[in-house]
């Protein structure tokens, strides 16, 4: 049951990563902190948002202990702002975002190949144990929902933009 899990994980990830690759990469580097609505979501943010969760999810899958990115820069509550060099390059932002997503698909392959209990172990974050018991739950929740989410609010800021549509 676990292998399944696992390579339904990854077709849902691998999805999400490949859209949000590809609604990102046609935009300018100029663009990527624009908010054409106020307190919008701008590229630049929801990368390096979604960023910060990779080790997060490399570690659960992997039987490590994740550090809890609350109070992170770009974590949940954190405004975008509109100075690029608060994000660095645009390409490196990309690549960073890039580079995160080949390590989760690795996790993926150790936990495949590693702990038959790994989906089921005890959340190791406190702050989500109520909400996410197992550590499965919460690669549900990142990997499918919060990447999906983010994928939505790339595609809304596109056309806010007046970019073309992808799809």
């Amino acid at each position: 049951m676990q292998q399944l899990l696992i390579n339904n994980l990854r077709l849902g990830f691998n999805a999400n990563a490949a859209l949000n690759l590809k609604l990102a990469e046609s935009v300018a580097e100029a663009d990527m902190t624009a908010q054409p609505a106020a307190d919008m979501n701008h590229p630049a943010w929801i990368l390096k948002h979604l960023s910060l969760y990779h080790p997060v999810i490399e570690a659960l899958l992997t039987g490590g202990e994740p550090n809890d990115p609350k109070g992170e820069p770009f974590g949940l509550g954190t405004t975008p702002v509109a100075d690029p060099a608060v994000y660095g390059p645009w390409d490196t932002v990309i690549s960073d975002y890039r580079a995160g997503t080949q390590r989760v698909l690795a996790a993926l392959d150790t936990a495949a190949a590693g702990d038959p209990n790994v989906l089921t172990r005890t959340m190791p974050i406190p702050r989500w144990q109520k909400r996410f018991p197992q550590a499965g739950t919460a690669l549900g929740y990142l990997m499918l929902h919060h990447e999906a989410f983010h994928a939505g609010q790339l595609s809304a800021w596109r056309r806010a933009r007046g970019l073309p549509r992808l799809y």
